[in-house]
C-alpha cells in the first residue's frame, strides 16, 4: 500500500487555522455511481461546514470516485482532504484517514449510504447533553431496494425518540457492531494507539469498535434522531452486502482479531463481559446466517477451507464458555439450532427444549423436536400423555459449514397433553412441553423484550410523513393496509358470494389442485393427463400462472378469485415451488385442508435440503434411489420421514421413457448450456460453446455420422448469446421437447438438470464443464459433490476440447442404448405410483 497523491482544497494557511471537532474517514473503492447522493447529504447537513473535516481516501479505485470528489471539493466549504493510494482494503484506507485526522471525533460512514440532514448536528447536540461521554451512535434506518422503510437488528436500543447512555455492563444485549454511524473520541484512540484491523477484508469496524469499547468500560450514548440510511440495493451492490459474500477470509478474523479480543478481556477482567461474547457470538452467527442463503459461498468452498473456519470458530467458543452461549442475546431471533450447534461445539449438549416445528390441521398431527450432540436420542425419552402416541420419527444432522455441529431428533405425535420425560442426565427444558421457537426462546430469556417502541405518531405527523414518502413507499404502504385482517374478511365475503351465484362452490369441494409456476416443466401437466385418463371421479383442478394462456375446463389464474376458493375447499395440493407450497397466508379463510405433495422437477443435490426441510411436506417425489436414501438416511440432511418420500420417478419420464423405447433414434445431436452462472461468467461460457460449434473436428464428428444439431439453450442472463454457424439448428429457450431429448443419438450440457432425461431414456450424454470451478467452487465443494452425486451415472464430464471431443466420438461409437440403473420411471409409471401415494395419504388423514 503506497499514497500516491494528497491533496486539500484549502490554502495552506487557511487549513493550519481550522480546528474541526469532526473528522469524516470516507474511504472510497467502486463506489462512483453513488458519491453524487452520499455528498448531496453532506451538503444538506445543517451544522456548520467548517467544523466538519472530510477525508476522502481513493482506495485504488478506477471508477470515476476520484474526479467526482476533485469536481466538489473545489466547489464546497467544507474542509476537505483528497488521497489517493494503491487498493489496500478498506481498513488501510481507514488507517490513511485516522493518521490526517484532527478532529476530536471521528467517524466512518460508508459512501454509499445517506445522511439525514440533520444528523451531523443532532450528534453534535448529544455531545453536548452528555460532555463525559467517549461514544455516540447514530439510529441506521434501513431502506430497501423501493426507498421503504425497513428494520435492523439493532431498532431496539433507539425506544422513545430519546438520547440515552446505555452500559453494556447493565445491558449486555445492547451492541454495536456497524460502525458508519459511531462517533469515536480520537483521544481514546490515540492512547491506546488503536488501528483498524488491515488483516481484515470485512468487519474491521466491529472489532475496531469492540476493542473501543474494552477501553471505555462499554459506555456509549444512542441518539435516536439522528438517522443514518443504509442503502440495500436489487443488485446487492451495496458495500456491505459485497462484503457479506465472502466467508473464507473468516478463518483469520476468528483466529486473529476475535481471538486477541478474548485475550485482551481475559487479560483485563476476571472473565470475559457477557457483550464482549454477545459481540463476538453475532459476528459468528453471520457466518452462520451466510451459510443457509441459497446461494451461499460455503457451498462453492472446499473441505479444507470450511474445516479452518470451523476449527478456528470452535476455540473461541469454547474460550467463551457454554455459561455465556447459553446468555447470549444480542436483539435478535438467533435460531435455537444455532445456539444448539454452539453449546455441542464446547462440550455434550446436556439440556434442550422441545420445539413444536409445525401442527396439521387436518390429522392434528404435531412434529416436535430436540437437540442431542449425538445420533442416540436422550436415555428413557417417552411421551408421558397416555393419550398422546408417536406415528413417526426422524434424526437429521444439523450441518453449517459443512461440518455436524449438533442433531435434531425429529417426532411426528398426535393425541393431547404432548409432553416428554427422559432418564436423569439430560433434561428436557420447560417441562419437556413442545413449545414454538420463538415461545421457547422468551421462556428460556433467550430474547429480550423490546415491546418498548415510539409512541404512536399523531395525525400531523402521520400526514408529514406520508408527504415525505416516495410513491414506491406510497404503494408499499398501501399494500399493507390492502393484506390487513378487514380487508382480507371482505375479500373472503365477495369470493364466496362469487362462487355461490357462479356455482363455483360445488365445483371445487374436495379438488385435487395442480400447479407448477416454472415455464417449461411438464411434470404437472404429465401427472394431471394421466390422473384425468385413469381417475376420472377426481376433481382435478390445473392453477394457470401465464395470464396470457388459453384457460379451459378446470383451470384456474393463478391469484384469481376462484382460485383463492379453490385452495379453501382442497383435498391435495401439488406443486414442483416450494414457496408456492409453503404460502399459507394467501388462503387464511379458515386452516389449511390440503396435503402438500413437492413434485420436484429437478434432482435433490447440494444445499437443497435447506429449503426443504423449511416447509412441513406430506409427500415429496424422487426420481432416483440415491435421492431416495439421500432423503431418508438417519443422521443425515434432510427432515423427510421415509413415509413421505415417494419413490416415483418425473412424470414426465413416462412419455418420455415410451418414445426412447418405441421410436427409432434420431440422427440428433442436442446441446442445451446453462447459460445462467452469472453476469461475467455468463459471456464467457457462451463463448466457450460458440468455440466448440466453430471447431472443424466437432462439425467433422457429426457429419461422418450424418447427425444434425440443435442449439437449444434452456436460458439465457444478460443479454448474453453465442455465435452459432448457419448448419446448426437454433431452437428457442424450452424448445428442447421431452420427445426431441428422449429420441436424440447424443446429448451435450454443461450444468443442465436435463441431462437427467437424457440418461433415464438411455440417451447418452457428455457434459462440457471447462470452468466448473468458477461455476462450483473449489474440488469437492458442497456444489461440486452435490452435481456429481446426480450426474454419477449420466456420462462423462470434460474440462477441454479434446477431452470433449474425444468423449464425443467415443459416445457416438456406441450403437446400443444402456439401460440405466436406479431410476424409478424405469420399472413402472411415475404417474401412477404418485396418485396411489395420494390417494393413500388422504386415506391415512381421513382414518
Amino acid at each position: 500500500m503506497a499514497i500516491i497523491s494528497t491533496h486539500v482544497n484549502k490554502d495552506d494557511s487557511t487549513w493550519a487555522a481550522l480546528s474541526p471537532n469532526t473528522s469524516l474517514l470516507i474511504a472510497c473503492y467502486g463506489v462512483a455511481d453513488y458519491l453524487p447522493e452520499f455528498i448531496a447529504s453532506l451538503e444538506a447537513q445543517t451544522v456548520d461546514h467548517l467544523g466538519i473535516e472530510l477525508i476522502f481516501v481513493i482506495d485504488g479505485s478506477t471508477d470515476r470516485s476520484e474526479e467526482i470528489v476533485r469536481y466538489w471539493m473545489a466547489r464546497s466549504d467544507y474542509p476537505i482532504r483528497l488521497v489517493v493510494k494503491t487498493n489496500g482494503g478498506v481498513a488501510s484506507a481507514r488507517n490513511v484517514a485516522l493518521d490526517y485526522a484532527r478532529g476530536r471525533w471521528i467517524s466512518a460512514p460508508d459512501p454509499d449510504d445517506f445522511l439525514a440532514p440533520d444528523y451531523l448536528a443532532l450528534v453534535a447536540a448529544a455531545r453536548a447533553e452528555f460532555p463525559a461521554e467517549q461514544m455516540f451512535v447514530a439510529k441506521i434506518q434501513v431502506k430497501g431496494p423501493d426507498g421503504s422503510d425497513q428494520p435492523h437488528a439493532l431498532d431496539f436500543k433507539f425506544p422513545g425518540g430519546r438520547n440515552r447512555v446505555i452500559d453494556l455492563e447493565v445491558e449486555p444485549h445492547a451492541i454495536q457492531t456497524p460502525g458508519g454511524n459511531v462517533f469515536l473520541d480520537t483521544h481514546v484512540i490515540r492512547n491506546a494507539q488503536m488501528r483498524y484491523d488491515e488483516r481484515l477484508r470485512q468487519a474491521s469496524d466491529s472489532v475496531f469498535l469492540a476493542r473501543f469499547l474494552l477501553a471505555v468500560g462499554g459506555r456509549h450514548v444512542v441518539v435516536p434522531e439522528a438517522e443514518y440510511e443504509y442503502r440495500r440495493r436489487a443488485d446487492g451492490s451495496s458495500i456491505v452486502s459485497q462484503q457479506q459474500r465472502h466467508i473464507t477470509g473468516f478463518d483469520a478474523v476468528f483466529a486473529g482479531p476475535h481471538r486477541e479480543l478474548i485475550e485482551e478481556a481475559q487479560s483485563l477482567c476476571d472473565q470475559i463481559p457477557q457483550w464482549l461474547a454477545n459481540v463476538l457470538l453475532h459476528l459468528s452467527y453471520i457466518v452462520f446466517q451466510r451459510n443457509v442463503s441459497a446461494d451461499s459461498p460455503t457451498y462453492r468452498m472446499s473441505a479444507s477451507e470450511l474445516q479452518r473456519v470451523t476449527d478456528a470458530l470452535t476455540e473461541n467458543l469454547r474460550r467463551l464458555g457454554a455459561e455465556r452461549i447459553a446468555s447470549f442475546q444480542a436483539g435478535f431471533p438467533l435460531p435455537v439450532e444455532v445456539r444448539m450447534a454452539w453449546l455441542a461445539a464446547v462440550g455434550e449438549i446436556q439440556a434442550s427444549p422441545v420445539l413444536l416445528r409445525s401442527s396439521d390441521p387436518v390429522t392434528g398431527q404435531q412434529r416436535v423436536s430436540l437437540y442431542t450432540s449425538s445420533l442416540a436420542q436422550p436415555a428413557g425419552l417417552q411421551l408421558m400423555s397416555a393419550a398422546a402416541r408417536e406415528v413417526g420419527s426422524k434424526v437429521r444432522r444439523v450441518e453449517f459449514l459443512g461440518q455436524t455441529w449438533a442433531y435434531e431428533h425429529i417426532f411426528v405425535v398426535v393425541g393431547e397433553n404432548i409432553s416428554f420425560q427422559c432418564d436423569p442426565g439430560f433434561q428436557l427444558l420447560l417441562e419437556g412441553e413442545p413449545h414454538t421457537e420463538h415461545d421457547a426462546r422468551i421462556a428460556l430469556n433467550q430474547i429480550v423484550d423490546f415491546s418498548s417502541a415510539k409512541p404512536p405518531l399523531s395525525r400531523p405527523e402521520r400526514i408529514r410523513r406520508v408527504l415525505r414518502m416516495s410513491p414506491a413507499q406510497i404503494v408499499g404502504a398501501g399494500r399493507q393496509k390492502l393484506q390487513s385482517p378487514a380487508v382480507a374478511r371482505v375479500r373472503r365475503g365477495v369470493v364466496n358470494g362469487l362462487a355461490a351465484v357462479t356455482g363455483f362452490q360445488k365445483k371445487s369441494a374436495g379438488a385435487w389442485v395442480f400447479s407448477s409456476p416454472a415455464a417449461g416443466d411438464t411434470n404437472i401437466q404429465a401427472l394431471v393427463n394421466r390422473l384425468n385418463l385413469s381417475k376420472p371421479e377426481v376433481n382435478a383442478w390445473e392453477v394457470v400462472h401465464d395470464r396470457s394462456a388459453e384457460v379451459s375446463q378446470n383451470t384456474v389464474f393463478s391469484g384469481s378469485w376462484q382460485h383463492r376458493h379453490l385452495m379453501r375447499h382442497a383435498q391435495v395440493f401439488v406443486s414442483a415451488d416450494l414457496a408456492e407450497l409453503a404460502e399459507e397466508s394467501v388462503w387464511a379463510a379458515k386452516a389449511r385442508s390440503w396435503r402438500r405433495v413437492f413434485m420436484n422437477p429437478e434432482v435433490f443435490h447440494g444445499s437443497a435440503y435447506r429449503r426443504v426441510n423449511a416447509v412441513d411436506l406430506d409427500l415429496v417425489t424422487t426420481s432416483h434411489e440415491t435421492e431416495a436414501d439421500l432423503l431418508t438416511q438417519p443422521g443425515g440432511d434432510y427432515s423427510c420421514l421415509e413415509s413421505a418420500v415417494v419413490r416415483s420417478g418425473m412424470p414426465r419420464h413416462d412419455a418420455m421413457i415410451q418414445c426412447a423405447d418405441t421410436t427409432v433414434q434420431a440422427q440428433s445431436l442436442i446441446i442445451l448450456p446453462m447459460l445462467v452462472a452469472g453476469e461475467t461468467h455468463t459471456g464467457a461460457s457462451a463463448r466457450r460453446w460458440a468455440e466448440v460449434l466453430a471447431s472443424s473436428r466437432f462439425r467433422e464428428l457429426v457429419e461422418a455420422q450424418g447427425i444434425s444439431v440443435f442449439w437449444a439453450p434452456e436460458a439465457l442472463q444478460g443479454g448474453a448469446t453465442a455465435e452459432v454457424p448457419s448448419w446448426v439448428t437454433v431452437l428457442a429457450p424450452g424448445e428442447a421437447t421431452d420427445r426431441s431429448i428422449a429420441s436424440a443419438r447424443l446429448v451435450l450440457t454443461d450444468y443442465s438438470a436435463r441431462v437427467n432425461d437424457a440418461t433415464v431414456c438411455s440417451v447418452q450424454a457428455v457434459m462440457y464443464q471447462p470452468d466448473r470451478e468458477a461455476v462450483l467452487g473449489a474440488s469437492g465443494s458442497t456444489a461440486a459433490q452435490g452435481l456429481d452425486l446426480v450426474t454419477a451415472e449420466c456420462g462423462p464430464q470434460a474440462e477441454t476440447l479434446d477431452e470433449l471431443f474425444n468423449a464425443i466420438e467415443s459416445a457416438l461409437a456406441v450403437e446400443s442404448r444402456a439401460t440405466p440403473a436406479g431410476y424409478f420411471a424405469r420399472t413402472r409409471s411415475a404417474s401412477d405410483t404418485v396418485i396411489e401415494a395420494i390417494e393413500k395419504l388422504l386415506a391415512r388423514s381421513t382414518g
